[in-house]
């Protein structure tokens, strides 16, 4: 996987100096996401550890009252920009939050000037209606 600015600037540097601050991090990284830890004796995984699945963390959140309805749209629910999300991920985006999508459209755009290079792939901006397509 590319080495994007966004990761770069936004998750690697603050992680670089969070990592000097503290003795421990925990990170949440899940049981069915170990292909994803760092094996570092400062990283410490609960929920690995735990053996916690998404179906784990999700009946945990629901218990405790922050379960949102957007869980259940995308696989992750990090930035709305990431050019790592999946296809499913940005017809999500294009058909439930249009107004999220068109910011992410801009920066798209402006990156492809820049760049040369798409943050959303193609068959996602000529594709109309996600529900129309996928579950109609």
């Amino acid at each position: 996987m590319p080495n994007c600015w966004y990761k770069r600037e936004a998750k690697d540097k603050l992680f670089r100096k969070i990592n000097k601050q503290f003795d421990i991090i925990y990170v949440g990284i899940r049981y069915d996401e170990k292909d994803r830890i760092r094996k570092k004796s400062k990283f410490k995984y609960p929920l690995y550890e735990w053996k916690w699945t998404r179906k784990d963390v999700k009946q945990y959140l629901k218990k405790k009252g922050f379960w949102i309805k957007e869980y259940e749209l995308f696989p992750h629910t990090g930035c709305f920009l990431c050019p790592y999300q999946t296809k499913k991920a940005w017809l999500i985006l294009k058909t439930y939050y249009p107004k999220l999508f068109q910011i992410a459209l801009k920066y798209h755009k402006d990156n492809l000037k820049l760049t040369g290079i798409p943050i959303i792939p193609n068959e996602c901006l000529q594709q109309k209606n996600f529900l129309q397509e996928n579950m109609g």
